[in-house]
């Protein structure tokens, strides 16, 4: 199109050059015979021309128009006029201006028209470029905010003192940082690389406990994350060939993005985005999720070291139970939530039979091992829900929620045959006692259900020892 219009448009300039050229001549030999002096003459001429000049059928016409006017104001002979040469020149140059200011003036508007599709081709380079340029700057801004977001992440995850706090910033800084309609799932991972949800973020709410917590599975792409110690980035799940066909998964995944939390050579953490978009998430976005990963994982191990720390020092030095002072903490948090949810809560308060005569005969290392080994019995036998601890030299307090005080019996005469059966040292028999209260049938407050315990506790003992009483009017 370009060709063809260029070359035409030169054609048609050419054309009307030589057309001009016709017509001053035959003006100038008809000014130079008749029109010497005459001001009419001079004036139609430059009409002509000027109308001549403005192209298209005007042109043309204006010149066949002019001939009567030439003819009537230079009062032309008719033998001029009657010549047939000169009929014939201006008759055949006013056909041809015709037609070929004609294709001039296709020229011009097929020309212009290629100017046009030309400048609209030009603004919509333009467009595209503006819209490149706002997609960089829109990167940029969006880069800058989540260099800004790992910043203040940084400085929270340093001062975080638990797994959950941890679990919580973590999930709430991938989720911000995110993009819209992210879930991002928190997984801490154990010594036998088993990795349990912490905390989960989804359009800026974060949840860190709960059943909806403990469905957020991820087995799907966990095991190969944990046994190849690699990010994942999966753009559509459905043509993934990784994932077992029978991964559990409850929830609409099509695009996944992972990162491990590493220590040394051990994975401690995973940060997961997942979305049920396809093709959601670019290289950008992992980039970020593994910035923030780096940090995460400092944070997440010392959270964790300071939590064993913590947790150590509420235990027994002795026993390995929990110390007396958590222990009535932890009594006074039960009875509240025994309250309030209409639950029993019973209390066992234990005593070894003559610890005081096990002292006196093998000296006071046997009985601390004896103690130290009945707190690891303990501990065996009162797993989660229950929460024991050392209540003072010799006595031990188990808590049992949602027992009620039969409950309670039966649980605690099978320990008691347990440590009945048990050989202390290589010799070393040992009994317990002990007595049994229950909140709120017998008190509701905790100084008043420790001392019916241990009203139960004394009962026992004056009945013969190795035996357990539960509380009752009586026991007073």
């Amino acid at each position: 199109m370009e060709i063809f219009i260029r070359r035409n448009d030169r054609f048609s300039v050419r054309f009307f050059a030589a057309s001009i050229f016709v017509l001053l001549t035959i003006f100038v030999a008809w000014v130079y015979e008749y029109a010497v002096g005459s001001g009419g003459a001079i004036l139609a001429s430059l009409v002509f021309s000027i109308t001549f000049l403005f192209g298209g059928y005007i042109g043309g016409v204006t010149f066949f128009l002019f001939l009567p006017f030439l003819w009537f104001v230079t009062r032309m002979e008719p033998m001029l006029m009657g010549s047939v040469i000169v009929r014939t020149a201006y008759l055949g140059t006013g056909v041809l201006i015709v037609a070929r200011t004609r294709r001039l003036m296709e020229a011009r508007q097929a020309y212009e028209g290629y100017q046009s599709v030309d400048s609209e081709g030009e603004l919509n380079h333009l467009k595209n470029l503006l819209l490149h340029k706002s997609e960089r700057v829109e990167a940029l801004r969006r880069g800058i905010k989540r260099m800004e977001g790992l910043a203040v992440a940084a400085k929270e995850l340093n001062a975080a003192n638990s797994v959950t706090e941890v679990a919580r910033i973590l999930a709430d800084y991938a989720s911000r940082g995110g993009r819209e309609g992210t879930r991002v799932v928190i997984f801490a991972v154990d010594d036998q690389d088993d990795a349990e949800p912490l905390a989960a973020g989804k359009n800026g709410e974060i949840v860190t406990g709960g059943r909806e917590l403990k469905q957020l599975d991820g087995q799907d792409f966990n095991p190969y994350l944990l046994r190849r110690r690699i990010n994942i980035f999966v753009e559509d799940v459905s043509d993934e060939f990784r994932t077992p066909p029978l991964a559990k998964v409850n929830r609409d995944v099509a695009c996944v993005m992972a990162v491990p939390m590493v220590i040394g050579d051990k994975v401690v953490g995973i940060i997961r985005c997942e979305s049920d978009t396809p093709r959601n998430y670019e290289m950008e976005d992992l980039r970020y999720i593994n910035s923030l990963a780096v940090p995460g994982a400092i944070a997440l191990e010392n959270a964790r070291l300071y939590s064993q720390t913590e947790e150590h020092a509420k235990l027994d030095g002795l026993t390995g139970v929990f110390r007396r002072g958590r222990l009535e903490a932890r009594l006074d948090w039960e009875i509240k939530r025994a309250i309030r949810y209409g639950k029993p809560l019973s209390v066992l308060l234990l005593d070894v039979d003559h610890f005081k005569s096990i002292n006196d005969s093998y000296g006071h290392v046997v009985g601390d091992d004896v103690l130290r080994r009945m707190g690891g019995i303990l501990k065996e036998n009162f797993s989660e829900p229950y929460f024991v601890g050392r209540y003072g030299g010799e006595e031990f307090l188990v808590l049992m929620p949602n027992h009620d005080t039969k409950e309670a019996k039966d649980r605690a005469e099978a320990f008691r045959r347990r440590v009945e059966e048990t050989t202390f040292g290589e010799k070393i028999k040992i009994t317990i006692s002990g007595g049994i209260a229950t909140c709120p049938k017998d008190a509701k407050t905790d100084k008043k259900l420790l001392k019916m315990a241990d009203r139960a506790l004394y009962c026992a003992k004056e009945s013969g020892r190795n035996r357990i009483e539960i509380f009752n009017e009586g026991s007073r």
